[in-house]
């Protein structure tokens, strides 16, 4: 049923569930700069197992399904690694100065790099 929230105690030893998250970045939506997201992802056994992102303002489309790998827009994304960068992934429009305290005081001789969608 569409509406009906099941206890905790009834849902906590389900092995498969679905999570969604409608709109993250709710602030983002509300003020249209099209930095918000549609999230869904499959968890087994509190893993997530498939997951997708959608990005409708910018028409992105990220998916990863366990075992096959990632993708965007339907295209796989190379595995990649950079070392060069650390990087740091948190929402813009919920930095305060206790965050931006936390990163600066983060011990790394490598660049950081900001990153935010919703």
């Amino acid at each position: 049923e569409e509406n009906k929230t099941l206890p905790y105690e009834q849902r906590k030893d389900w092995e498969y569930f679905w999570c969604v998250d409608p709109i993250d970045g709710t602030k983002e939506f509300i003020n249209k700069n099209g930095e918000f997201t549609i999230n869904i992802a499959l968890v087994y056994k509190d893993t997530p197992v498939l997951g997708v992102v959608y990005a409708p303002a910018l028409e992105l489309l990220y998916s990863a399904k366990k075992g096959e790998g990632a993708f965007k827009n339907s295209v796989k994304l190379p595995l990649q690694r950079n070392d060069d960068f650390f990087k740091i992934v948190a929402s813009k429009s919920h930095v305060n100065e206790q965050t931006k305290d936390f990163i600066d005081s983060i011990q790394t001789n490598k660049q950081k790099e900001f990153v935010s969608m919703g």
